[in-house]
């Protein structure tokens, strides 16, 4: 069975039923995930909506939008695949993400999954763009390392505010 991280997020009301997403870092343990929420949870921002904290327990090589999807239904299910991945977690992990607008300016974040190597998250990303809705923002991918372990947005943040 393929080893299993931890993806801790947050996510916050920004304005209007926006919402905002922060990933704050990949880890080993359900425990080291916690730990994390634990320090980061009185830091500005993260304070202001502590119950936006989320862990996902994730196999490394699981990804989702296998057949793509429909970019005008913003309510699907992702539809889960596997490809050959490490059997434990060493230093640094790949988080494959895709994003584009709809409608204009508002931004929507696909999770596609966590791999052991940028080259098997740049094979897993060249394989996704012929798929459906993929196919339409074939540049709205990016592949971001995560070292195991460390926090991301450790002075906290600030929101901005006067949207109008």
């Amino acid at each position: 069975m393929n080893a299993c991280v931890y993806v801790l997020t947050h996510e916050h009301e920004i304005h209007d039923g926006l919402i905002d997403m922060k990933m704050i870092g990949v880890y080993d343990s359900r425990q080291s995930a916690v730990e994390a929420v634990n320090r980061m949870s009185g830091l500005p921002g993260f304070s202001d909506s502590v119950d936006g904290f989320r862990i996902d327990a994730r196999r490394l090589g699981e990804f989702g939008w296998a057949d793509g999807f429909d970019e005008k239904n913003l309510i699907q299910d992702a539809k889960a695949a596997m490809v050959d991945e490490a059997h434990e977690v060493q230093g640094i992990t790949y988080l494959v993400q895709h994003e584009y607008e709809y409608p204009e300016e508002v931004d929507h974040v696909r999770f596609i999954g966590v791999f052991s190597s940028e080259s098997k998250a740049v094979d897993l990303v060249d394989f996704l763009r012929k798929k459906p809705g993929f196919i339409s923002h074939p540049d709205g991918f990016f592949i971001d390392p995560y070292e195991i372990g460390k926090d991301h947005w450790q002075d906290g943040f600030v929101t901005a505010t006067g949207f109008e």
